[in-house]
C-alpha cells in the first residue's frame, strides 16, 4: 500500500523556475510543521520544557527564563527575566477571590513594511515583510486549549485593591524516555518543597463550632503523602517571629491546623481566632512530600468521556477521574491508530480529516503499567 499526503509537500526547485511568495511560505510551512510535529512527540505538548518557574514579589510575579511547547506544538521562547504586574496579568478579565491558572500562550504578529515592485491591490504601494513571535503571560481560570499552565496563583482583595497572596509552581514535567506512543518506566520524583502564603477573610462568619475553613489549596507536588506546615509572623520585643503549631501556647488567640488529601493533591487549613483587630489573618505554609505517589485502585479510574463522536479537526478534552474528581498524578495519553489524530499531555485530542472510531488511551502507575481506554467517532456529521 502507498499513500500520500499533501500535509508533507515540499518545493521542488529548479534552475529557471519563477518563484513567488506562496512557494516560500510553502516551503517554510513544511519544515516548521514537521518541526513541531516532532518536538510535539518527543517532549509532549502544552508542558514546561525548561526553567519558567513563577515567584512572588509583593504584588509582582517574577517569571525565570525557559521553554515551553504549546498544544500545537509551537516553541514560546522566554529568553530573559521578566517581572509582571497583576493589572497586566489579569488583562481583561474580572477577578474573583481564590485560585487562578497562570498561563503561557503564544503569539504572533504581522510587521515592518516593505515597498513592492510590482502593484498589488491587497497591499497598495507596501506590505508587512516580517512575523514577530512571541507570548502572552495571563491569569485565566480557565485555561485555553493551546495554553501552558505553569502555576496557580491565588488572589485576594484588600479594600479596594487585589492582592497577589501566594505563586505555586507547577511540578516540572517528567520528560518521556521514549515516544508517546511507547509508554515506558521513568525514575520516581524527588522529594520537593513548596511554599505559599495563605489569607484567610476574618470577615466571613467562621462556621457554628467558631472555626474558620479555607478551602482547598492545590500545592502543586500531585498526589502523595505531603506534610504541610502552617506559620503565623508575628511582631514581638526582638523583632518578627514566625509561630508554628498552637499559638496559644505563646499567648496569641489563634490556634490552627491543617489536613491534606493524598488523593487530590490538596489540603485545607482551620484556624480558631478571636477578637482580631486584623480583616484578614497572613499564614506561611510548606509543603514536603514524605511519601510515595498515591495509586488507586485501578478499577476505580475513568477516562472521560468514554464515548463520544467529533468533527473532522475538532479538538476535546479526556481526563482521568478518580471518585467522581478529576486525577491529579502522572499520567501520559496516546492514540492507538497512527492515523487518528494527536493528543496531548493535557488529554486534549486533535481529530484527524480522515473519518473512523479511534482508540484513546491513558498510561498510568509507577511504570506506567495500567491503562484506561475511551473511543471516539470522527464523522463529519452527526448520527441520528
Amino acid at each position: 500500500m502507498v499513500q500520500w499526503t499533501e500535509d508533507f509537500s515540499r518545493v521542488k526547485f529548479t534552475d529557471g523556475m519563477l518563484l513567488c511568495a506562496q512557494d516560500l511560505e510553502s516551503q517554510w510551512q513544511y519544515e516548521t510543521r514537521k518541526r513541531r510535529l516532532f518536538t510535539g512527540a518527543l517532549l509532549g505538548k502544552g508542558k514546561i520544557v525548561t526553567g519558567l518557574s513563577p515567584e512572588r514579589d509583593g504584588n509582582h510575579l517574577i517569571l525565570s527564563p525557559g521553554l515551553a511547547l504549546d498544544g500545537q506544538g509551537r516553541e514560546i521562547f522566554v529568553l530573559e527575566q521578566v517581572k509582571a504586574d497583576l493589572p497586566e496579568l489579569l488583562e481583561e478579565a474580572h477577578p474573583e477571590d481564590g485560585e487562578w491558572q497562570l498561563c503561557l500562550e503564544y503569539m504572533e504578529r504581522v510587521a515592518g513594511k516593505k515597498e513592492l515592485p510590482v502593484p498589488d491591490p491587497r497591499h497598495p504601494g507596501s506590505a508587512p515583510s516580517r512575523v514577530e513571535e512571541g507570548y502572552r503571560l495571563i491569569l485565566r481560570q480557565e485555561p485555553e486549549p493551546d495554553s501552558v499552565c505553569i502555576g496557580v496563583v491565588e488572589l485576594a482583595k484588600e479594600g479596594n485593591e487585589w492582592k497577589l497572596v501566594s505563586v505555586v509552581p507547577l511540578q516540572q514535567p517528567d520528560k518521556p524516555d521514549r515516544p508517546q506512543s511507547s509508554p515506558g518506566p521513568v525514575s520516581p520524583a524527588e522529594n520537593r518543597i513548596v511554599s505559599g502564603e495563605l489569607l484567610l477573610d476574618l470577615r466571613q462568619p467562621p462556621s457554628p463550632n467558631g472555626i474558620y475553613y479555607s478551602r482547598e489549596i492545590q500545592h502543586g507536588l500531585g498526589p502523595g503523602e505531603v506534610l504541610v506546615t502552617l506559620a503565623l509572623r508575628t511582631s514581638g520585643v526582638h523583632g518578627e517571629h514566625l509561630v508554628t503549631g498552637d499559638g496559644k501556647l505563646f499567648g496569641l488567640q489563634a490556634s490552627w491546623a491543617v489536613q491534606a488529601d493524598p488523593v487530590s493533591g490538596t489540603f485545607a487549613a482551620a484556624v480558631s481566632c478571636k477578637n482580631s483587630p486584623a480583616p484578614y489573618l497572613h499564614l506561611l505554609w510548606t509543603a514536603q512530600k514524605i511519601g510515595p505517589v498515591f495509586m488507586p485502585p485501578v478499577k476505580d479510574l475513568e477516562l472521560k468521556p468514554a464515548a463520544a463522536h467529533i468533527k473532522p479537526g475538532g479538538r476535546l478534552q479526556f481526563r482521568l477521574f478518580f471518585q467522581g474528581k478529576p486525577w491529579k498524578g502522572h499520567c501520559r495519553f496516546q492514540v492507538e491508530e497512527q492515523e487518528g489524530g494527536i493528543i496531548n499531555q493535557e488529554g486534549w485530542y486533535t481529530a484527524p480529516e480522515q473519518e473512523g472510531i479511534y482508540r484513546i488511551e491513558a498510561y498510568w502507575g509507577e511504570n506506567f503499567q495500567h491503562c484506561a481506554a475511551s473511543y471516539i467517532a470522527v464523522r463529519d456529521k452527526e448520527q441520528e
